[in-house]
C-alpha cells in the first residue's frame, strides 16, 4: 500500500489514531511505501507542525519498515488531468509500487474523487476504512 503524507503526519502526531495504527502495521503485517515527494511535503509543513515531525519521518524511513517510491515524471503526468497536481505523485507511486491500497485523509482530491478510484488497481481508502477492511 502507499501512504499519503496526511496519514504519515497524523500517525506521527498522534500515537493513538487510525493513521498511527496503519504505520504500526507496516512494521509487521503490511507492505507500505511513500512517494519521494512525501518528505518535501512534510518539510514544507514543519513550521506549522513542529520540527520533530521531519526527524520522526526520517527515523521511520530509516527502519526500512516503509518503502520509498520515486515515480517518473511521465508516470505522475498521467494523473494530473483529474486530481490536484500535488497529489498525482501518490497515484503514480501506487502504480509503480503495485499497491493494493492508497491510504489517505484527503477527501477533496482522493477519497471523494471517483477518477482517482479507478485510475490504478489501488483502492483509495481512509485509515479507518482500511482498518475495517483488513481487520487490523
Amino acid at each position: 500500500m502507499t501512504l499519503d503524507t496526511s496519514v504519515i503526519i497524523a500517525g506521527l502526531m498522534s500515537s493513538s489514531g487510525g493513521s498511527a495504527k496503519i504505520i504500526q502495521a507496516c512494521d509487521s503485517e503490511l507492505s507500505c511505501a511513500v512517494s519521494d515527494s512525501t518528505e518535501g511535503e512534510i518539510a514544507r509543513n514543519v513550521d506549522k507542525l513542529g520540527g520533530v515531525l521531519l526527524t520522526n519521518f526520517k527515523a521511520l524511513l530509516s527502519t526500512r519498515t516503509i518503502g520509498f517510491v520515486k515515480p517518473s515524471p511521465a508516470s505522475v503526468d498521467k494523473f494530473t488531468s483529474f486530481t490536484d497536481p500535488d497529489d498525482a505523485h501518490l497515484l503514480a507511486a501506487c502504480e509503480e509500487w503495485d499497491a493494493d491500497y492508497l491510504v489517505s485523509l484527503n477527501r477533496k482530491h482522493l477519497l471523494d474523487n471517483e477518477k482517482a478510484h479507478t485510475a490504478t488497481k489501488a483502492r483509495v481508502v481512509s485509515p479507518g476504512d482500511l482498518i475495517l477492511l483488513l481487520g487490523l
